[in-house]
């Protein structure tokens, strides 16, 4: 299957290994992650705001976010 939006993957808590489905997802069609800095101590405001930064890189009506 090919995308031709911008595929965004956002882990939560704990971010997801290598076996978890986000992280197979990204393997298997090129998804691109958008990484925090500590995964296991969120703070809300900081990964807002990393987001909307990785968004703001790319047409917004073209970006989907894959999340759970």
């Amino acid at each position: 299957m090919k995308f031709s939006s911008t595929v965004l993957v956002l882990p939560g808590f704990g971010g997801s290994g290598e076996n978890h489905w986000q992280s197979i997802w990204e393997k298997d069609h090129s998804f691109a992650r958008i990484n925090q800095d500590d995964w296991n101590n969120p703070i809300c405001d900081e990964w807002v705001e990393r987001i909307e930064k990785e968004v703001s890189k790319h047409e917004r009506e073209e970006v989907i976010l894959v999340a759970h």
